[in-house]
This record gives structure tokens, sequence and C-alpha cells, in this order.
């Protein structure tokens, strides 16, 4: 038998709020919108195709190169990525050469809109008003400093291990919605490492809930992690696996305070001074002590909400920015930067910002009143800088045209994205 959930001092709408309710046709709407506004970011990915980095350099080769069962599982980067292995295969044998990007793009766009379509399925009080939920939307969609991860496969992982969040956080569901959040749970598991973080909480929720329903969830975030750490898992020596506490702190000023409330030009003008004091040696105390008081701020908060929603989320978000750095493809001081590693950074800076907007929605106290002045100034730094992409990211050769020099010399690479990358494929694949 399944008891109440623990539960606070939440948000109740009164008669105005329950007036502003989104209805089903609003949401849809509210989706569509959504995507418009993903594909708007980089239209130069529609226009002229685009396979990104790994996307293609690895993945896309090997369905051209391997059996589409070993390509299916073969694990990259130490893990399993099964949303771009099969993305990879539905290009290389659904359509044309020249259409294939176009698959993966499809697909990438799919699983972007996973976490808004999370969202807009949910029932819980906080998430019932209009502005809330354009809000919680809006920050999904427009985080700074996020193009790495744009309309590509490559990075699908990330917006999974976002949803994987929000579902721990969310009431549970039914129906439809219900096997849709298990499904996804699945494909995070078995696409990166880093829903791994998550299972301890899952577990935790579930026993606290009593919740026979969140306790499947558990068992199958729990299932495909177990997979994908015993068959698939290796020790990747190019990651870092440690960090210490002041660097993992100055990241966090850098990644989540000052790029959140400064914007990108600003915040990577600190960065750099942080990441060139580190390199000496010394980190400087000022940024892990502003990390601390804004953490602890936030913390302070949520203890006088008693919102397990919102706890849930920080935790979530504490937990995946953790093991994110842990293992983190990098030297450790290029974690001090705005426009790299964009992918590390996501999940918890949408998450934040996730976590403040609930606390502006579950009250009508000044804390409140301070949540909400930081909700709109994000979502107003995000939309200004919204479209200021990296040229590297934004740009590059046109896919078709690149085909069709290649098919008249079939030896030559194909150039995909980003700059200097390049693809080859068999020359039997030229016929």
């Amino acid at each position: 038998m399944t008891t109440p959930p623990i539960s606070g001092p939440v948000f109740a709408p009164g008669a105005d709020a329950c007036a502003d309710r989104v209805g089903r046709g609003e949401r849809l709407a509210y989706l569509v919108a959504f995507a418009v506004l993903l594909c708007a970011r980089l239209p130069d990915v529609l226009l002229y195709a685009r396979f990104w980095a790994e996307e293609g350099a690895v993945f896309f080769e090997r369905a051209w190169t391997m059996p589409w069962y070993d390509a299916l599982l073969a694990p990259f980067g130490g893990y399993l990525n099964i949303v771009a292995n099969g993305g990879a295969l539905l290009a290389r044998y659904l359509v044309p050469l020249e259409m294939a990007p176009y698959v993966t793009t499809t697909i990438g766009l799919l699983f972007q809109l996973t976490p808004a379509i999370v969202l807009l399925t949910a029932r819980d009080s906080w998430l019932q008003r209009r502005v809330v939920l354009v809000f919680a939307l809006a920050i999904i969609a427009m985080p700074l400093a996020s193009e790495e991860l744009w309309l590509q496969t490559l990075h699908s992982q990330f917006y999974l291990t976002l949803c994987a969040a929000l579902i721990l956080a969310l009431d549970p569901a039914t129906g439809v919605v219900r096997f849709l959040r298990r499904a996804l749970l699945l494909l995070a598991g078995l696409s990166g490492l880093v829903p791994a973080a998550l299972v301890p909480l899952f577990v935790l929720r579930a026993i606290l809930d009593r919740s026979y329903g969140r306790a499947i969830d558990a068992g199958v975030l729990g299932f495909a992690v177990a997979a994908q750490l015993l068959v698939f898992y290796s020790v990747d020596p190019s990651r870092s696996y440690a960090i210490s506490p002041d660097l993992f702190l100055a990241i966090a000023f850098v990644r989540h305070i000052a790029l959140s409330i400064l914007g990108v030009e600003i915040s990577e003008q600190i960065a750099t001074y942080v990441r060139a004091q580190v390199s000496q040696g010394h980190t400087p105390l000022w940024a892990p002590a502003i990390s601390i008081a804004v953490f602890s701020l936030l913390a302070l908060a949520l203890f006088i909400r008693r919102c397990p929603a919102l706890i849930c989320l920080f935790a979530s978000g504490c937990a995946v920015f953790a093991v994110s750095c842990f293992g983190a493809l990098s030297d450790l001081p290029g974690l001090i930067h705005i426009l790299v590693h964009q992918r590390y950074f996501f999940v918890s800076q949408v998450v934040f910002g996730l976590v403040v907007l609930g606390i502006a929605a579950t009250g009508r106290d000044l804390i409140s009143k301070v949540a909400w002045v930081f909700v709109v100034w994000f979502v107003a730094i995000s939309s200004l800088g919204y479209f200021s992409t990296w040229d590297f990211i934004a740009h590059g050769p046109d896919w078709r045209s690149e085909v069709a020099a290649w098919r008249k010399d079939p030896s030559r690479p194909l150039k995909i994205w980003p700059t200097d990358w390049v693809m080859k494929l068999p020359p039997e694949a030229a016929r």
C-alpha cells in the first residue's frame, strides 16, 4: 500500500491560480514552440546538415563498417551510448547518405524535447500555473553556454539524465506517461554514466515515500545502470577521476553562479582569471567562499519550504555536478571555462534554475519574491545570449557538397563539424 509522500508547506493555488491552469491544447502549443526555439538557435544545422564530432567520426563510421548488432552495443569512451549507436544505425540504413545527418539531427531534437514533455505531462501543483510552466520551459530551452549539446545524438544522454532528475522530483505518473518515464529512465542508464549518481536518490525516495511505483522507477534505472557498469564500462585513462574541494567549488562559482547572473562575456573574463590562478597552484579563496555562501542560502530556503520535489531536484543537481566534474574528459583547470566542456554542466545548470523557480512558485513570502527576481533575471540573461553562439559550433561545411565531392573521389575524407573533424567511409559506400 502506498502512503502519501512526505510533504511540507507547499503553495496551494487559490481560485485565481486555478483559473490560470494550462489546458492540453495549450501544452501542446508550448511543446511546438519549444521545438521551434531549439531549431532556431543553430539554423545552419538544418540548412547544411551536420554530423557533430564523434557522432560522425566514430558512431556513423562504425555503422558502416561493423555488423549492426555489434555497432548497436559497441561502447565508446568507456561506456555504452545506446542513443548515439542507434541513431547512427538508423541514419546508415534508412536514408541515402546525403540525408543521413538529418536522421541524427531529428533524433537529437526528439531527445531534447523529452525534458519539456516530462514537465508538460506533470500534474504537480506547483507546475500548474501558466507563468511557472512557461518559465520552467524557458530555463530548459535557453541555458547559456550549452550549444555543444544541440541537435545531435552524441549528447542526448544529458537530456535523458535531466529527465531522470525531473522524474525523481515529480509526483508519480500513471498510464502512458508512466510508461514513457520508465522508458526514458532505461535509456538514460544505457546512454551514459552520470545517471548512476541518481540511483541512490531514487532508492531513498522510494523508501521515504513507501511507494511501489517509485520502487519500480528505481529498479528500472538501477537495472540499466548495472548493465552499463557490469557489461560495458571500462576505465578511461583520459578521465580525471579526482578533484579537489577548492577546485570543485571554484568550478561551481564560474559555471553556476557567475554565468547565471553575469552572462557569458563577463563570466568568461572571470573564468580566465580564476583558471590562470588555479594553473599556478592556488585557487582564489573568494570563488569557493561565494559558492559555499550561495548554495548554503539555497539549502536554507529549501529547508524553510520543506518541499520534497525541490529537495530532490537540488540533491540531483549536486550529485550530477559532482560526478560530471569527477569523471570529466579534461585537465581539471580546463573545466573553469565557459565555452568548452559545456555538456558536463548543462544538467546541473538547468536543475538549479528549476530549484530557484520552485522556491519562487511555492510560497508568497519574501523568499519567494527574491527568488522570482533571480528567475526573471536568469531568463532575461539567457534570452539575450541565446543566439550568440560560438562560431565553430554554429557553422560548418555543407554535408551534401562534401558527399558530392567524396563520390567523385572516395579516397578523400568527408569534412564534418566542428572544423578539422573528418569522417572516413569505405569506398564501396560511394556506389
